[in-house]
C-alpha cells in the first residue's frame, strides 16, 4: 500500500503525469502531463512528423562535467532529445517549449543568478542541438503551470503568483 502511495503522487490517470524537478518523461502513448515551475525550466519536445512528445524539467545549469543527474540541464535535455532520435525522429522535425526561469520578488541574489543561468544555458543547449524554439515564456517574477498533450503537442501554460501542488 505504501509504495501505491508513493506513485499516486506522480500519475493522476492512466494517461495523465505530474513532471517534478530532475524527472523528464518520453510517453508511448499520448498523455498529458503537468508540471509547475518557477526558477527552473520545464521544457517540451514535439516531433511534427511522428506526432510524438515529451518532457523534461531541470533545475539547475551546471555543465555535464559538473553532474550528470537530471537536475541538471544538458543531461535532462540531451536524454530526452536522444530518445527522440532513438526512435526514429529528425532534429529538423523537432519543435521545442520552454517556460520557467522566474525569480520571485523575495529571492537572493543566488536565486536570481540560477534564474537567468538556467534562461541562457536552455538557450544554449537548444541552440546547439539545432532544435526550433516555438515558444519561449520565461522569466518574470511569475510562476507557471503548464499542461502538454504529447499526443497533439497542444499545451496550456499559465502564469499564477502562488504556486501550489494541491491545485493539481
Amino acid at each position: 500500500m505504501n509504495e501505491r502511495r508513493k506513485s499516486e503522487k506522480f500519475f493522476f490517470k492512466n494517461k495523465e503525469y505530474l513532471l517534478s524537478p530532475g524527472f523528464l518523461i518520453f510517453p508511448l502513448k499520448a498523455k498529458t502531463i503537468y508540471s509547475v515551475v518557477t526558477n527552473g525550466i520545464v521544457f517540451t519536445l514535439f516531433d511534427l512528423k511522428k506526432r510524438q512528445g515529451g518532457m523534461g524539467y531541470f533545475k539547475y545549469s551546471r555543465r555535464i562535467e559538473d553532474n550528470t543527474s537530471c537536475l541538471f540541464a544538458y543531461p535532462n535535455i540531451s536524454t530526452l532529445v536522444t530518445f527522440f532520435i532513438k526512435s526514429g525522429s529528425r532534429r529538423e522535425d523537432i519543435v521545442v517549449n520552454f517556460y520557467g526561469g522566474a525569480v520571485q520578488k523575495k529571492s537572493s541574489f543566488s536565486q536570481r543568478k540560477l534564474s537567468i543561468d538556467n534562461i541562457e544555458i536552455a538557450k544554449n543547449i537548444f541552440k546547439y542541438l539545432d532544435l526550433k524554439v516555438a515558444i519561449c515564456e520565461i522569466g518574470g517574477e511569475t510562476g507557471r503551470k503548464i499542461a502538454f498533450d504529447s499526443g497533439s503537442g497542444n499545451h496550456v501554460m499559465a502564469l499564477v503568483e502562488d504556486l501550489r501542488e494541491s491545485d493539481w
